[in-house]
Formats: structure tokens, sequence, C-alpha cells
């Protein structure tokens, strides 16, 4: 493709493709290869190796259906408030108490979360020793209860309801990173059980740490590193690497790229990111905390495009969606990144012994199908989900009588 092509739009910009006409999916990866041989590929940001091999998807059973999540005695459901712990944060009608009914949105903390939060805990640091190091895992651990109904997948809530989503987590995010220890912030959304969905209603988590991650040390190292060779920043050069090159580009917006990364994680991984800083209204998308609301309502349009097109290639899907932001304070400027990925296959004794993935799709390939999917299932801002109706969901109220409502 070239470069002339590559240069920020004015509005909307999907990518041209040539056509495929494979009978399956998996016999029109392999043949995509370029050789069928398999290849390592490394993620500069973070140096994780994974191996990209097609051909895998051609074994028997390649694709692992999921079992379906119980709708039924749902805790996150209205009504049963008391059935989770009091409210951090919620999107309320005026005259309603929190911990009742009349929310939109609510954010609690997880009843069972992965780290200790110090403040509620008289633990003193564990025994360690060299062979035998611990520590306390501590920080905060939250749930997003995304709307009132039993709704089971983000494409089934309104565009409205997801930028009321995406703006709690703007919120939370900031309210963690300016609290005293935490030193990083992750937020992901676990959809379907092969993703590591416990429960059926649509729901995020937000998990603020005292303790840098070994991903984060390494991403902010080789940025560092980056920054001190270059004076620039990584994932802003890497961006431009991938425009120059153009064959794992699905979409670009106005503020936001979407692509098919080099070192995917899953098959059909998609990233979403903000441009580097080609316009003045570029620099406050590319701080997530800062978004306004017509950025987050790009964003989200977007993303539901982005989920929508997969299904479109693989059918309906487990997914986990990860956002990615930079630790708490951080030397150097990092932007977000938000990454979708399916979980369609499973992982096995390899990925377990090497911890190294295995994708049975090359990204140029599904960057290429997601192009000749994204206009035709795109949707308008007011779009109504097919499936949006009282028989799962809550009528919507009025965002004029909702306000958001703090418990700090």
């Amino acid at each position: 493709m070239p470069a002339d092509d590559l240069q920020c739009p004015a509005g909307d910009e999907t990518f041209p493709t040539h056509s495929s006409d494979a009978s399956t999916r998996a016999s029109a990866d392999a043949e995509r290869s370029d050789s069928g041989t398999a290849e390592i590929r490394t993620d500069v940001l973070t140096g994780r190796r994974v191996i990209v091999a097609a051909r895998r998807a051609l074994r028997p059973n390649a694709i692992s259906p999921d079992p379906l999540l119980d709708r039924a005695n749902d805790p996150f459901a209205t009504g049963f408030e008391t059935e989770t712990p009091g409210e951090r944060l919620s999107l309320r009608a005026r005259d309603t108490e929190p911990n009742q009914p009349g929310w939109q949105l609510r954010l609690v903390p997880n009843r069972y979360p992965f780290l200790t939060d110090r403040r509620l805990t008289g633990h003193s640091s564990p025994n360690s020793s060299p062979f035998f190091p611990s520590e306390l895992a501590t920080g905060q651990h939250d749930v997003v209860i995304e709307c009132p109904g039993t709704v089971t997948r983000l494409t089934e809530l309104t565009p409205v309801e997801v930028v009321y989503i995406i703006q709690a987590w703007q919120k939370r995010v900031k309210q963690l990173s300016e609290t005293t220890g935490i030193r990083s912030v992750s937020v992901f959304r676990n959809e379907g059980y092969g993703a590591g969905a416990s429960l059926a209603h649509c729901h995020s988590q937000i998990v603020g740490s005292e303790i840098l991650m070994p991903g984060d040390v390494e991403r902010v190292r080789r940025a560092a590193e980056h920054h001190r060779q270059t004076g620039r920043e990584l994932t802003g050069d890497l961006l431009d690497a991938e425009l120059r090159d153009g064959r794992r580009i699905v979409h670009r917006s106005g503020h936001m790229t979407i692509l098919c990364p080099f070192a995917p994680r899953t098959a059909w991984n998609i990233r979403i990111l903000p441009h580097t800083t080609v316009q003045s209204s570029s620099v406050a998308a590319c701080q997530f905390e800062s978004m306004g609301v017509d950025v987050v309502r790009e964003l989200v349009d977007q993303l539901l495009t982005a989920v929508r097109a997969i299904e479109a290639c693989v059918g309906v899907f487990s997914y986990n969606l990860t956002l990615t932001l930079p630790p708490v304070g951080g030397p150097l400027p990092c932007r977000w990144m938000l990454d979708i990925l399916p979980r369609i296959s499973r992982n096995a004794g390899w990925e377990m012994l090497t911890d190294v993935e295995v994708v049975s799709t090359v990204p140029e390939f599904s960057a290429a199908e997601l192009r000749q999917q994204w206009m035709r299932v795109s949707q308008p801002a007011n779009h109504q989900p097919a499936n949006h109706s009282p028989a799962n969901h809550h009528v919507q109220p009025d965002p004029d009588s909702l306000v958001w409502r703090s418990a700090n």
C-alpha cells in the first residue's frame, strides 16, 4: 500500500483489501500465509513472543464451542443490590438512594478479589526467603455492573450504555490513580465462559495494584530504552511503522487506529489505540481518563463495530477486553491501548510449558477479512441492538435524569 494512502484522514477510513472466496476460514488461513510455515514474532512493546502457525487452524475441533452461562439467579440484576458489596460509584436516577433500585450502572468492590485491600486487613507481610520469595498482593479490585437488566453481551447494549461504561472506567481510573500507594491500574472484561466469566450478566473489572506486575515492568523498561535512544514514544513509533506497512490496519477514525497486532496474543486479536498527535484534539485522546464525551462516543463506535466484524468472520465468540494504561505517575508519556482478545481456541501443554502462545490465524489475513466486514457491520450511533427488548432490558431512562454518585 502506498505511503501516501496512510495519512490521517479527515473522517473515517477503511483500508482496501483483496477479496477471498475460500470455502472455509480454516483452509483460507493456511492458504493466506506465504508458505504455510510457522513464524516466531516478538511484540516490541512487551517482549512477548508468539508463534503464528496458520496450519494449526486445520486441526479437528480447532475452534472450541463454549457452554452457556446460567442467566438465572443473577446477583447483578436490579432488585438484588444486597447481593453485592456497597457502591463505590454509580449512575442512577436523581431521586434514588445508593444500593437501591433506580440505577443504570454500579461499581462495587469485588466480593472475591485477587488483591488484598490494605485498608481492610491487619495481615502482616508473609514470611519470605531467597528460595521462597513472597509479598502481600495489595490493591483494590472492583466490579462494574454495566446494566440493570440481565444482558449478557456487549453488542446487546446500546451505544449510550457503552458510553456510560467507558465513563465509569475513566472516573475510577482517575480515582485510583490519585490513591496513595496505587502503582498501576488495569481494566478488563471477560465475556463468555471461554474468556473466564463466571456470571453471564454484562460486567467488567478494574484493578488498582500497589505492585507493578512483570509485564508492566518490562513495558516500562522497553519504552524507557526506546525514549533514551530516540527521544520518542515507543507506541507512537510502532503505530507509525504499522501505518507505513498497511497490511494489518483495519480502519482509521478521527482519533483512533484499529489494527491487528503483528504479534497477536490470540487469533483475530484487534487493537484500538489513539493516533499520533496529528491534531490538537488528539492530545486528550491519548490520555484515557481525560477523553471528552465526543472521543468516548467515537471509541464506543469503533469497539462495537470491531466486535461485530469479528462475529461476522467467526460467529459469536467469547473474548477478553483489556485496557492497557501507563503506570501511575510514570515518567514517560504512553498512550492507552484497548485489545479485543477472542478465545476461540484453548491453550494446551506447549503454552503452559513455554509461556509462548500459538496463534492459528495470520494477522495480515485477519485484517483483510475484517476490512471487508467493517462497513457492512458498522451501525449509526443511535442504533438499537436487534435483541434490545423488554424481555432482556429495562426501559432506557432519560440521560438528563441520571447523575454520577461516588462514595469516596
